[in-house]
C-alpha cells in the first residue's frame, strides 16, 4: 500500500500518533521501488504542530538524500524551529543527539539519535 507524506500529515492532524504514522510513510517510501516521487510530490497540510511539520520535512529530505532524489520544493521551505527540539525527550541523551543528528534534521533545529530513521 502506498502511504504518501501528505496522507501521513493529514492523519496526524486528525489525532493519530505521529510516530506510527510518519514511520508508516517511511516504510512505504523505502519499499516503493517504482515511483518514490509520487509519495512526496504533494505538499502536506499542517499537522497542527510546527515541530511535527518540520520533522516531516526533515524526514522527507533525509529519505530523498538516501534515495538520491531531488527533494520536493515544499520540503525545502523553511522548517527552522525557533527552539531546538530533542525528539527523544530524555535529558541524558541530549549530548548524543547533538553529535549524532543527521544534517537534514539539524538544519531545522531538530535533534535525533543516529538510529532515528532505522527500521527493523
Amino acid at each position: 500500500m502506498l502511504f504518501p507524506a501528505n496522507q501521513a500529515a493529514t492523519l496526524v492532524a486528525g489525532g493519530l500518533d505521529w510516530e506510527i504514522t510518519f514511520f508508516d510513510f517511511v516504510d512505504s517510501f523505502r519499499r516503493n521501488t517504482e515511483n518514490k516521487s509520487y509519495l512526496i510530490q504533494d505538499p502536506p497540510t499542517s499537522t497542527g504542530d510546527s515541530k511535527l511539520d518540520s520533522l516531516l520535512k526533515s524526514m522527507v529530505l533525509y529519505l530523498c538524500d538516501e534515495a538520491n532524489l531531488l527533494p520536493p520544493e515544499w520540503a525545502e521551505e523553511d522548517g527552522w524551529l525557533a527552539e531546538p527540539w530533542f525528539v527523544c525527550g530524555l535529558p541524558r541523551l541530549v549530548s548524543f543527539s547533538l553529535v549524532e543528528t543527521p544534517i537534514r534534521f539539524k538544519q531545522n533545529n531538530i535533534f535525533v539519535l543516529s538510529n532515528f530513521m532505522d527500521r527493523v
